[in-house]
């Protein structure tokens, strides 16, 4: 098994939402779950894997990251309801587009951020946890998946890392919880 570090939510749990708000914190519970949906199918990665949950990075959240001597995958998470259909120009869920070039910006900019601390390229995937993604299953160059595929599209990837530079992100990844 995966060593599970942080909990999802922790990050977010002092947040107050606002009764006035009521959309806003249904959004926020809504992106809850689907998080913790993520996290769980993520705690059935095989051992060697680390998979840190719900960091706050520079002010920023961070759903997911995974490491292994696969390389370092920022996963976030999108908990839309319905189908998704990926273009390469854009996310479009019941068949109106989605401010994709936000999503895509926001992915690869944390991405980004977590570059910085791990000295090593990061790939940022776009995870949907319960609808069937259509179409390209990529916004340019990022990656779109259902929650079901994310898993197996983890396993799949070749090795990136040599164990020395796997331990060496993982010490470095460590010091942000």
């Amino acid at each position: 098994m995966a060593k599970i570090k942080g909990k999802v939510g922790s990050s977010l749990s002092q947040t107050y939402w606002p009764d006035a708000e009521k959309k806003h914190s249904r959004s926020y519970l809504q992106g809850l779950l689907g998080e913790q949906n993520i996290a769980q199918k993520l705690e059935k990665l095989p051992r060697g894997w680390h998979v840190y949950n719900d960091l706050d990075l520079v002010g920023e959240n961070i759903d997911h990251i995974a490491v292994s001597t696969r390389g370092i995958y920022l996963i976030e998470v999108k908990n839309y309801s319905g189908d998704v259909l990926t273009t390469p120009g854009g996310v479009y869920t019941h068949g109106r587009q989605k401010p994709n070039s936000s999503i895509a910006k926001q992915c690869w900019r944390l991405a980004g951020k977590v570059q910085a601390v791990a000295e090593c390229d990061v790939q940022p995937v776009l995870v949907f946890p319960t609808s069937k993604v259509k179409g390209m299953g990529k916004v340019g160059y990022l990656p779109v998946l259902n929650g079901f595929a994310l898993v197996p599209w983890l396993l799949e990837r070749p090795r990136d890392l040599t164990l020395d530079k796997f331990k060496d992100v993982v010490k470095k990844l460590d010091t942000l919880l």
